[in-house]
């Protein structure tokens, strides 16, 4: 009688294997956290993009952003729409966003975009007349630098 011998996968093989599994699922997750960068960077700018626009409503009925913004604190609103921006905006933008406004005329919001690693870190800044754009420091006056 013949006796058939099974072999199975050698010491060598099973290795090779776990090694190109671990090759791809590094790029995989390096993949993943470039997108989920990119992916809250478009929150702050889509939130800060809803508060330009309540901004103006609240301007074009009351002639003046004071009440939408404070002039002692300008990221402290009664607003509720506008608070619960500006409050999603310091959990996404970890805490980095600057709110500016003048007498009531005018203002400007930056909030800090995700910075990946070796890039500077930048901000998006949207302000009273109608700018939006990425800027290497957070707002400091009335309008985006």
């Amino acid at each position: 009688m013949k006796k058939s011998l099974s072999h199975g996968f050698t010491l060598i093989e099973l290795l090779v294997v776990i090694a190109i599994i671990g090759i791809l699922s590094g790029i995989v997750m390096t993949s993943l956290g470039m997108a989920k960068n990119k992916s809250k960077d478009a929150a702050v700018q889509s939130g800060l993009g809803s508060l330009r626009a309540q901004a103006e409503i609240y301007f074009s009925d009351n002639d003046t952003y004071v009440g939408i913004f404070s002039v002692s604190s300008p990221c402290d609103s009664a607003n509720s729409g506008v608070k619960m921006i500006l409050d999603k905006l310091n959990i996404d933008a970890s805490n980095n966003t600057v709110c500016n406004i003048s007498d009531g005329s005018a203002y400007a919001v930056s909030a800090r975009l995700s910075n990946d690693a070796g890039v500077a870190v930048t901000y998006w800044c949207v302000d009273s007349a109608g700018q939006s754009q990425v800027q290497a420091n957070p707002v400091s006056g009335e309008a985006c630098q």
